[in-house]
């Protein structure tokens, strides 16, 4: 066999022999997940934008997609929501919030948080269902995240539920909701 077909064979090995762990740690970076949680966990290991939450639908505050947010809280028994939230009444000690995503084109969207706040997404007067849905304390960054199908525009995010008086949380694109 001629050096330059061995050298070929040679590297066509090592890179099929390398591939497969590539391959499983890209996308991987959280099995707890079903899903590819690489581009949240690469935000939320970044530095967060800190702004305040609004407490009043008619005055939410302002968020865009693909950025990480410290967001500060207010008791939820003065948060003023556009819609009630789908879960339980406040408990004591509660914190709440309200934000206006802007939406850049309606598609699935992944919104992640680092601790169990309640999620609602408000769009055109109703409560939002998510389609998809996980939650894992063993990965970095994101605790919950659930997978909303948005319209473009604008959307409210409400949290609630918690007593924690901040949160992170990031929206990204989903191409799907395995993906």
């Amino acid at each position: 066999m001629q050096p330059t077909k061995i050298r070929y064979l040679a590297s066509a090995l090592l890179a099929a022999a390398l591939a497969p762990a590539a391959f499983a740690g890209a996308g991987r970076v959280c099995p707890a997940y079903p899903w590819n949680v690489s581009r949240e966990v690469a935000l939320f290991a970044g530095a967060p934008t800190t702004v305040h939450a609004g407490v009043n639908s008619s005055r939410p505050l302002a968020i865009g997609t693909d950025r990480l947010y410290a967001i500060r809280l207010a008791p939820e028994s003065g948060v003023r929501f556009a819609l009630p939230p789908g879960r339980r009444r406040p408990a004591p000690g509660d914190e709440a919030g309200i934000l206006a995503l802007s939406v850049p084109a309606a598609g699935l969207y992944r919104i992640s948080i680092d601790a169990p706040f309640w999620i609602d997404v408000v769009a055109q007067g109703r409560l939002l269902q998510p389609t998809a849905f996980h939650g894992s304390r063993a990965c970095p960054g994101p605790h919950k995240m659930g997978v909303f199908a948005l319209p473009r525009g604008t959307v409210l995010l409400q949290l609630s539920g918690y007593g924690k008086a901040s949160v992170r949380l990031t929206v990204t694109r989903a191409t799907r909701v395995t993906g």
